[in-house]
């Protein structure tokens, strides 16, 4: 083996060691599982998502689909700010302008009012464990 060979396998060993050493332990971040129901306008949602952004920036954000109202999700342990989107099919369009063969392909936008994504007022405190929180969205105001 040549001297750089060697040295590159010692820093690679190192590294795997201190690896190893560095995923040992119980340094996981204690995590809390909620789950619940999203309306709009007293219906429930059909399909969207749901965001959970940790208050202290320092924890992972977690997301999860809401499909006919129902979510559940894992996140960090903490106060959190929440988004919650829907998409609103409003029309289709040709994928490649004028083209007479082109496949016709949705347009969609937000159907939930800012205040509940874009801009959102929502915060839930999550805590260890399993718990339920359910949301009442408005619909979005067409201007």
């Amino acid at each position: 083996m040549t001297r750089l060979a060697r040295r590159f396998a010692g820093t690679l060993s190192t590294l795997v060691f201190a690896l190893g050493v560095a995923g040992c332990g119980d340094s996981a971040p204690p995590m809390g599982d909620v789950e619940g129901a999203v309306t709009v306008d007293g219906s429930p949602v059909p399909q969207g998502t749901v965001t959970f952004t940790p208050a202290d920036g320092v924890r992972p954000a977690a997301a999860c689909d809401l499909k006919d109202g129902k979510y559940a999700v894992r996140v960090g342990v903490g106060p959190c700010k929440v988004q919650v989107r829907m998409l609103k099919k409003v029309g289709e369009k040709k994928a490649y302008g004028n083209e007479p063969n082109s496949p016709v392909v949705p347009i969609y936008e937000e159907g939930l009012a800012a205040e509940f994504n874009d801009k959102s007022t929502l915060t839930y405190d999550v805590a260890a464990g399993k718990a339920t929180k359910n949301w009442e969205a408005k619909s979005r105001v067409k201007k």
